[in-house]
């Protein structure tokens, strides 16, 4: 009977990448986000949405996915309030935007990316004013998106 070694049923790393180029887990620090027809995002923190299966009656099968959340510091740019104003006020088609995010590895090139087509703005806040702490206003911008898609570095 011949043995069976671990290591040959182990995945082997793509012509050119090292197994440790493509074990080392990407940082959060690097990333950058780009709203379909905005200048400017700029976002300081993305919190991704859970996306799970649920079964519907008929043992059918469905995704629900959570929304988007992106905030960045505030600047003079009212894009993200301009864009959350003009669905809260449309009374027709809500204004429909492709959402793209960005991981970068250590040395800056694209790692991943998420895509998330047809995002609507839900909700817009701003943090909290308080001169003794001398923090940077933050501006959240909420979204539901029409599901995502996964790019990697090829």
């Amino acid at each position: 009977m011949k043995a069976s070694s671990a290591s040959s049923k182990r995945p082997r790393p793509k012509a050119g990448a090292t197994v440790a180029q493509t074990a080392q887990p990407f940082t959060s620090v690097r990333f950058a986000v780009g709203i379909e027809g905005l200048e400017s995002t700029r976002a300081v923190e993305v919190v991704f949405p859970t996306a799970r299966i649920v079964s519907l009656p008929r043992k059918r099968r469905a995704v629900q996915i959570d929304n988007l959340v992106i905030r960045r510091g505030l600047t003079q740019s009212t894009e993200w309030y301009d864009w959350w104003n003009q669905a809260r006020r449309s009374t027709r088609a809500i204004p429909r935007r492709q959402v793209t995010v960005v991981l970068q590895d250590a040395s800056g090139a694209e790692g991943m990316r998420w895509l998330f087509p047809d995002s609507v703005p839900l909700s817009y806040s701003l943090s909290p004013l308080n001169a003794l702490i001398g923090a940077a206003v933050i501006e959240s911008l909420e979204l539901q998106v029409g599901g995502f898609e996964l790019y990697k570095r090829q």
